[in-house]
Parts: C-alpha cells; structure tokens; sequence
C-alpha cells in the first residue's frame, strides 16, 4: 500500500520549526570562552535531526545545508575546533536562512539562493581551519586497538531495518552516502526492490573512525531497536608491528653480535691468555725475565755505611809491647841497659 508522504509533511514543518528555536536559543546562551559541553551536544543534535528529517521526506535543499552545519558543530563538540564568536554569528545567520526554507517549502516566501550559498561556504571555511590543539589527557585515557597501532583502517558490520517512512523516502540513500564518505562502503544485502524499499540490510564499512561517527545516523532511520554494528577483529597481519621485516632477517644471523660490519676472530682466545694475570702489560709489552734475588747482605753493625760504602778490612790488631816502667811511651829509644860498676 502506497504511504502518502504529505500527511507527514505538517510534522516535520512542527518539529524541524522547534529545533531551530532551542539552537538559536542555546546559541545566545553560550560562552564563547568556555562554552557548556552539554549545551554544545544539544544544538549539534538539532541540526542533525533537521537533517535526517529533510533527507526522509525529500527536502535537498535543508538537508545539505544542515548537514555542512552539522559537520562543523560535530568538529569543535569533539573540540577538534575551537570555538569562536564568528562561529555563533554564521550558526545564527544559518539558523535564520533554514527557517526561511521551511517556510518556503510551506508555499509562505522564497529563499535568497546566493545567501544560502554565502553561508554554506562560511560555514565550509570555518570548518577547514586548523584544529584546535587538543586538551591534555592522561595517556591511558582511552585503548587503542591494535589496527589503530598498526596504522591500519578498521571494519564494521552494520545491520539495520529502516523505518517504512525513511526507506520510501531518502532516508537510507542518505545514510549509504554519509557511510560511504567516511570510507570504503561494500554493500552485503539488501532489498530485492531497491533502496526504497523495507527490508533487510547488511553493508561493511573500513574507516578510520569508531562506530560513534555513525551510530546516530543509523539510530535515526531504523526501525525502533532494528540495528547493531559489530566490529571485526584485527586481523593477525595487523598484529605484526614489525610488518615482517624483521622476522628471520637473513641480514644478521643471531649469533652475529658483530651484526655483519665485523669478521669474526680466527680463533677464540684461550683462557689463559683471556685472564691477564697481575702486572702484565695487557699484551702491549714483552714480559720482563724473572729478576734473581741477590743474597742477603750481612746485618749492618753500627757504626757503618748504611750500604752506600763497601766495609774497610780491620787490619789485625799487633799487640804493643808491654810498657816497662820509665819508658818512653814510644818517643825515645830505650837505652841500653848500664853495665854495673866493680865496686
């Protein structure tokens, strides 16, 4: 049975109407130095269902602008970006420009189409400045898996049954573009009729972001709970940090300490020539001949030369003649001996 869309028109002028009065309300609100986090998730969820909504029911116009504003609101959320005054003026001014576009679709006024182009490419530049730099974080703060490490893309499988409004209109077409532009999309099942058709669907996404880029967008167009994403896990070449160039290396065999640069002794050297016994010359100098030890000199006697002088021979002493009285102690001849007078 065919659904007539327009019945459905009349709430999404409603809705899409009341986001856009609390985004300009939180805009107003905020502080530009130190904005709210909470109050930054609740404007960039607006936008994205003024988004979602304008793509289901066939809305290009709004859906398009919404969703470059969207992509830079997602940026400074995750502080990617920081915030600036000129970012809430282009917010409001886009603001102003989509409520127009909601009225015009309502048959009330038409859109200036160059201040919509105007504001998309504000929007497009601000979004391209550098990032701001990155609030400090602990540094186990948040795993890494194993394919990020490695530097390589990781793989979702994404299930879903979207909602019979979001598959007549473009909701699911929408959805296959926005994956898509986060990575390499392959489609695994779907519909027999065709995008727009209710039923089944089965894709596999590669990228370099996690499941919470996305999750929203899925959440936004399935059936009520009909989704699950499940990530494979890192495949055993993505383990491998070396990336196999340093496995088994015919380069450096493993008992080359010299690692190829050095030839390797001719001989291991002995243990008695390994262990260099005390005083010698470690190899520089010829070993000197084992010096003789001289004998033992006499004990020195008092009185002597202390070694620097040889000892002087004592000659015999010859015993002096006994000293007669009246002698002449040596000076003077002895006489001869006075022969005694006859008397």
């Amino acid at each position: 049975m065919a659904i007539d869309m327009s019945q459905f028109y009349q709430v999404f002028f409603e809705e899409s109407a009341e986001h856009l009065a609390a985004m300009e309300g939180l805009l107003l609100d905020l502080d530009v130095g130190n904005p709210d986090p909470e109050q930054l998730n609740a404007i960039f969820r607006a936008a994205h269902s003024i988004k979602g909504s304008a793509g289901t029911f066939g809305f290009t116009d709004l859906a398009e602008t919404t969703h470059i504003l969207e992509n830079l609101l997602d940026r400074i959320r995750r502080q990617e970006l920081g915030l600036r005054a000129e970012m809430v003026d282009a917010f409001l001014e886009c603001g102003d420009l989509l409520r127009d576009m909601l009225e015009a679709h309502q048959g009330r006024g038409a859109v200036d189409a160059a201040a919509v182009e105007a504001i998309c490419a504000r929007l497009r530049q601000l979004s391209s400045d550098q990032p701001a730099a990155a609030p400090a974080r602990p540094a186990a703060s948040e795993p890494v898996t194993a394919n990020a490490a490695a530097g390589g893309k990781r793989r979702f499988n994404i299930q879903f049954v979207p909602t019979e409004v979001s598959a007549k209109g473009d909701g699911v077409k929408q959805l296959l573009d926005e994956l898509a532009a986060l990575g390499t999309l392959e489609i695994l099942t779907q519909p027999v009729a065709g995008v727009h058709d209710v039923g089944y669907w089965q894709v596999r996404l590669s990228c370099n972001v996690g499941q919470e880029a996305f999750a929203d967008q899925i959440d936004f167009i399935a059936d009520n709970g009909a989704w699950r994403v499940l990530e494979d896990e890192p495949s055993a070449a993505a383990d491998d940090a070396a990336f196999g160039f340093f496995d088994d290396s015919p380069g450096a065999p493993e008992n080359d300490p010299g690692y190829g640069f050095f030839e390797p002794p001719e001989a291991p050297l002995s243990e008695a020539s390994a262990v260099a016994p005390d005083g010698d010359g470690y190899g520089f100098f010829e070993p000197l001949p084992d010096v003789v030890p001289a004998p033992a000199a006499p004990p020195v006697e008092e009185g002597e030369g202390y070694g620097f002088f040889e000892p002087i021979a004592t000659p015999p002493a010859a015993e002096p003649p006994a000293a007669e009285e009246g002698d002449g102690f040596g000076f003077f001849a002895p006489l001869p001996p006075v022969a005694a007078s006859d008397a």
